[in-house]
């Protein structure tokens, strides 16, 4: 709908009171020229009548009643003319007094229609600002939708979780009565622990014999011939011995132990496999290296070695190597469970993510278990009993987060 100008608006009443003072201008000519046709239809009616007066003498009388009526209502004419003249003066009066409202309307017209040029232009840029916020309302609107549409989805995934927590709470109740057997049972396990710890006695001075301690295991080695690789480098806190063991693909394979404190080495056979054992010295820093002297060809090999404090470790055998662990936080990863032929030692290292790390050993015959500290990484050694099951666990008890972990373990006698 098309908005009436105010400046319109004022021109038109301007030019409708013009309009009505000049009608009744013209409606007051008009009645005065019909009166006077009619008096001047009466005067020569009477003419008429004066002429037949003398054609026909018998209707004299008639027509001088006539004639008397006809002055008559000439007088009343010329009375209705006077008054119409007053009227007439009154109105061009009027009319005088109106033109000049008229220009004086004019001029504030000007003066209206001036000022309005502005309001017009406002009115453009209100329109247009309109516009602008229109189409923001539309935007706006359509988030409206998508949020409310989203909080249905919300509401929706309120109610599932609320359902959750019911399951929860009936599955904490089940967890609480698992616990309290469970303390039960630990209460028995008291005494199978104390066993343990007498058997962990009587065999721990054979234990602190050796204190092995896994250097690599089941290491892949390729290289070119007439080269060598390194195998690995340490500083022993202890006098003891290295054995390395496995097997290559060059008859001329060696062993070389180089002692970087005294700057000696020392080179062993190996050819395509054996056990090589070389005594070392606790404090001097040592680098083992695996070579060959072929001429021709790329030379492969698998090596694992140990170093333990006697000469003789017996009846080896390798449980797992490189095992990864991932597990999350106040958890247990079983690693291995077995039943020795023979008493002896576990020897296990590696590292992990957790300082509150730990392997966990169980006698399943015993029902008994002993926790070992194992932090980010360490070597433990711990002793068994042949003819028992034992399960290897490694664990933490952080509180948040994911665990990793990689370990190797042997067995010997």
């Amino acid at each position: 709908m098309k908005t009436q100008d105010p400046g319109d608006a004022e021109i038109k009443t301007q030019n409708t009171r013009g309009g009505q003072t000049k009608t009744l201008t013209t409606y007051i000519l008009v009645m005065a020229v019909l009166l006077v046709l009619v008096i001047v239809g009466s005067i020569v009616f009477a003419v008429q009548s004066s002429n037949r007066i003398t054609g026909n003498s018998n209707n004299i009388n008639s027509t001088q009643q006539t004639v008397a009526s006809l002055q008559t209502q000439l007088s009343s004419a010329n009375t209705t003319i006077s008054s119409l003249s007053n009227q007439l003066n009154a109105a061009n009066t009027q009319i005088s007094h109106l033109q000049s409202q008229e220009s004086s309307d004019q001029t504030q017209i000007t003066t209206l229609q001036t000022g309005l040029k502005p309001l017009q232009t406002g009115l453009t840029s209100a329109q247009s600002t309109l516009t602008s916020l229109q189409t923001g309302l539309t935007s706006v609107t359509t988030q409206v939708s998508t949020l409310a549409n989203q909080l249905n989805s919300a509401n929706s995934q309120i109610t599932t979780l609320q359902g959750n927590v019911s399951s929860s709470s009936t599955q904490i109740s089940a967890l609480q009565t698992q616990l309290s057997t469970i303390t039960s049972q630990l209460t028995s396990l008291q005494s199978s622990v104390t066993t343990l710890t007498t058997e962990v006695s009587n065999i721990s001075s054979s234990t602190l014999t050796n204190n092995q301690i896994i250097l690599f295991t089941s290491e892949g080695i390729s290289q070119t011939y007439n080269t060598q690789n390194l195998l690995y480098t340490f500083t022993p806190t202890y006098s003891g011995y290295v054995d390395i063991s496995g097997s290559s693909s060059s008859s001329t394979g060696y062993i070389r132990v180089t002692n970087n404190s005294l700057n000696s080495t020392t080179t062993y056979a190996f050819a395509t496999g054996t056990v090589v054992t070389a005594q070392l010295t606790a404090g001097y820093n040592y680098t083992l290296y695996f070579g060959n002297t072929d001429t021709t060809g790329t030379i492969t090999a698998t090596l694992s070695g140990f170093y333990a404090s006697s000469a003789t470790i017996n009846n080896q055998s390798t449980l797992f190597t490189s095992q990864g662990v991932s597990q999350s936080a106040n958890t247990q990863t079983l690693l291995y469970t077995f039943v020795p032929t023979y008493s002896g030692n576990i020897y296990i290292s590696g590292t992990s993510s957790s300082s509150t790390g730990y392997i966990r050993v169980t006698n399943n015959t015993l029902n008994a278990t002993v926790t070992y500290a194992f932090g980010t990484g360490t070597s433990i050694t711990i002793p068994i009993t042949g003819g028992y099951s034992y399960s290897i666990y490694f664990g933490n008890t952080d509180a948040t987060g994911t665990i990793t972990a990689t370990l190797s373990a042997s067995y010997a006698q």
